[in-house]
């Protein structure tokens, strides 16, 4: 950056230097008013992260419905099996607690 001399630093080199430095800092101090006076341009959000975040938003309504129709077929399946299990015998004769959630069928005792 600065230009070294068998004493020291070159001063016409740090004075320039200086002086591009400080006129940098002005440069960016504008920005900054500029940018507090209109304070939209800080707000403005990046359109790839607004698409990731709707992407992720609708992924979650997705499983949440998938969760929920799951659990629709389910007791479907256990109103089902009640209904025939009724149908055919009695209903003391079958056994609610025996109902396999994973194999959605009702035992009847007997």
């Amino acid at each position: 950056m600065f230009k070294r001399t068998p004493l020291g630093y070159a001063p016409k080199t740090v004075r320039a230097t200086v002086h591009n430095l400080e006129a940098k800092i002005e440069e960016l101090r504008t920005v900054v008013t500029e940018l507090e006076a209109d304070n939209v341009a800080l707000r403005r959000e990046r359109p790839r992260e607004v698409i990731l975040e709707a992407r992720w938003e609708a992924e979650k309504i997705r499983l949440a419905a998938h969760a929920e129709a799951a659990e629709m077929l389910r007791l479907a399946a256990f109103r089902r099996d009640l209904i025939v299990a009724t149908a055919d015998r009695d209903l003391s004769a079958v056994d609610l607690t025996a109902y396999d959630e994973e194999e959605s069928e009702i035992r009847v005792a007997g």
